[in-house]
């Protein structure tokens, strides 16, 4: 029987985990933690294009989430001449496509670009991802806050053979960012 307690962070001298790291680490225990707990490489460093994809589609949704929010758009974009050309590119949209074409323009912004040996991860695939996906929308909630940091720890109490037993090892640092926080209807 496995207890378990999770709170804010109070040591921060513990090892911290993010999504990506323990990802790597269950795909493979070696490479995951050379890579991601040791800095270092393993082979000649090539395009993370699962990364990359992610990365940009964050960029997307968060776009999506703050158009209509201008403290939060001020929160994201630190670079005001870039977001001044998101906006100008959006109001010149029909209005019923100015929030798409404001996160799509980000999107576009983003950096990636199509790597000739993947036909699967390809900026026109993201494109026409993201506008399946506002298509979906039905905008039954408001967006309170995007991308807001989480450092929480984790504390695993295990039971073996009806005694307790502690391990200072089962203890973890959680570290991330919450894509949005939104409220719907009924709070």
């Amino acid at each position: 029987m496995t207890n378990m307690d999770v709170y804010k962070t109070t040591d921060f001298t513990l090892p911290w985990y993010d999504f990506t790291t323990l990802n790597a680490i269950e795909t493979c225990n070696r490479w995951g933690l050379v890579t991601y707990r040791k800095n270092k490489a393993m082979r000649e460093p090539t395009r993370r294009l699962a990364l990359e994809a992610g990365n940009a589609m964050h960029q997307f949704f968060a776009a999506w989430n703050v158009y209509e929010k201008p403290a939060l758009r001020d929160k994201l974009f630190g670079d005001k001449g870039q977001l001044d050309i998101f906006m100008s590119t959006a109001e010149q949209a029909e209005p019923a496509q100015r929030r798409l074409t404001f996160a799509l323009e980000v999107l576009n912004a983003s950096g990636f670009y199509d790597d000739p040996n993947d036909r699967r991860r390809t900026l026109a695939n993201l494109e026409a991802s993201c506008i399946y996906w506002s298509e979906m929308q039905t905008g039954q909630y408001e967006i309170v806050d995007v991308e807001v940091p989480f450092d929480i720890t984790i504390e695993l109490r295990c039971k073996i053979r009806s005694l307790e037993s502690y391990n200072p090892e089962h203890v973890l640092r959680y570290v991330g960012r919450i894509d949005a926080i939104a409220q719907n209807k009924t709070g």
